[in-house]
C-alpha cells in the first residue's frame, strides 16, 4: 500500500517518539586481551550508569553492543597494538559540549577499565559520539 506523503497514519503515531528522548545506543568494540569479557559487560553498565545523567535519560533506555575484536588492522602494518573504540549515538539535538562531556567520561572510563585489565602493549583508545536523526529514528518495546 502505498503511502501519501505528508498524510500521518495512526501506526505512524504509535512508532513516534518525543524529540527529547536520547536513546544512547553504544558499541564496544575492543582488541582480544585488552578487556576481560565480563569486564566488557561491566564498562557497558558503568557508562550506562555515569552517562544517564549527563544525557538526562533513563537508565533503563540504554542498548550496548560488545565486540571482541581477535584480528586488528592498526597503521601500516604487523604489529603488537591493540585497540579499544566507542561509538555511541544520541538522538539528535544534544549540545557540543554535552556531547564533548560524554566523550570525555567514556575515554576516561575506558583508560580506568584497560589499567585494570593489566594489558601492557602499544593500544589505541578512540571514542565517536554521533547524532542519531530524530526525525528517522524507531523505536519498538515489547514488555
Amino acid at each position: 500500500m502505498a503511502r501519501e506523503r505528508g498524510r500521518v497514519y495512526a501506526c505512524d503515531a504509535l512508532l513516534q517518539l518525543p524529540k527529547s528522548s536520547p536513546l544512547p545506543q553504544m558499541r564496544i568494540e575492543y582488541s582480544h586481551g585488552v578487556i576481560a569479557a565480563e569486564d566488557a559487560r561491566r564498562l557497558a553498565f558503568d557508562l550506562h550508569a555515569i552517562l544517564a545523567p549527563v544525557l538526562d535519560t533513563d537508565l533503563a533506555s540504554f542498548k550496548t553492543r560488545l565486540a571482541r575484536l581477535d584480528d586488528v588492522a592498526i597503521g601500516s602494518g604487523p604489529s603488537d597494538e591493540a585497540m579499544v573504540h566507542v561509538e555511541f549515538g544520541v538522538l539528535s539535538g544534544r549540545s557540543p559540549a554535552i556531547k564533548a562531556q560524554a566523550a570525555e567520561l567514556i575515554l576516561q572510563r575506558v583508560q580506568a577499565y584497560v589499567e585494570r585489565g593489566g594489558s601492557r602493549q602499544p593500544l589505541q583508545m578512540t571514542v565517536e559520539v554521533r547524532d542519531m536523526d530524530a526525525d528517522v529514528y524507531r523505536k519498538v518495546t515489547r514488555a
